[in-house]
């Protein structure tokens, strides 16, 4: 499992969960995990990315992993912002996460 960061404060929000076509122009961002919530039901995630490039989640679930794919939008021209913050943000989760291991984040093996 990734390591916790040590972020703190609390998420602007939750993310959106995206299907696999509002994805197709979108690009993955890593993200840190700073805390598993409410039983296992909320993960809450650091991103660094410029402000509002990021768009949503994809989760993929199955026994024994919860896999969370963090989305942002491409850097305008092919050129890459220099303006990066680590916004704090949540995923809900349902089931809870319990003990399957949490993949997806930077660092995650």
């Amino acid at each position: 499992m990734a390591e916790a960061d040590e972020v703190p404060g609390a998420p602007s929000g939750t993310l959106p969960v995206l299907s696999a076509g509002q994805t197709e122009r979108l690009m993955p961002v890593p993200w840190s995990l700073v805390r598993v919530e409410d039983g296992g039901r909320r993960i809450v995630i650091s991103v660094a990315a410029a402000p509002g490039s990021v768009k949503g989640v994809r989760i993929a679930e199955t026994p024994s992993d919860v896999t969370l794919t963090v989305y942002r939008t491409p850097p305008p021209g092919g050129f890459r912002t220099l303006i990066m913050v680590r916004a704090i943000s949540a995923v809900e989760l349902d089931p809870p996460l319990g003990t399957r291991r949490l993949r997806g984040a930077e660092g995650d093996r």
